[in-house]
């Protein structure tokens, strides 16, 4: 139920994603069970690869690449 709580509050901020989730469970005296969770809200996009030959063609070495 907090995960979902969670991800729509990302999608009302305009995100599309939640890294470095953490959920904790605490017992707190009359209340119970209490659960607490945080999040960061992030927005990802798929980036277009151009294809292995573009990027580094095979007669290049990997050192000369670092140069």
């Amino acid at each position: 139920e907090l995960q979902r709580k969670i991800g729509l509050k990302v999608l009302e901020m305009g995100g599309n994603a939640v890294v470095g989730y953490l959920q904790c469970f605490d017992l707190e005296g009359e209340s119970g069970l209490v659960v607490r969770a945080i999040g960061t809200a992030c927005t990802l996009e798929k980036i277009s690869t151009l294809p292995a030959t573009a990027t580094h063609p095979s007669n290049s070495s990997p050192s000369k690449d670092m140069k």
